[in-house]
């Protein structure tokens, strides 16, 4: 695994090596990460499903990067 990969999941891991769920809302058609890891990602994140609760992440750069399903919960949307 590249070496800015590495580093971004380490960003995003707690204590215990798990990536605990984002909070969110989208206001406008706009997404807006309010809790946990993926505070400030928002320009990461290519897609959500809000009934499963979870959103496709983009991870590292380049042509090395790729895509990840963490957990995120949207609970209003505007």
């Amino acid at each position: 695994m590249p070496d800015d990969a590495q580093d971004w999941y380490r960003s995003v891991l707690d204590d215990d090596g798990v990536v605990r769920n984002s909070v969110a809302r989208i206001e406008d058609g706009v997404l807006h990460i309010e809790q946990g890891p993926l505070v400030g990602q928002e320009a990461r994140v290519k897609k959500i499903d809000r009934h499963k609760r979870w959103c496709l992440v983009d991870v590292g750069e380049g042509d090395s990067s790729f895509r990840e399903v963490l957990p995120l919960d949207v609970p209003s949307k505007t």
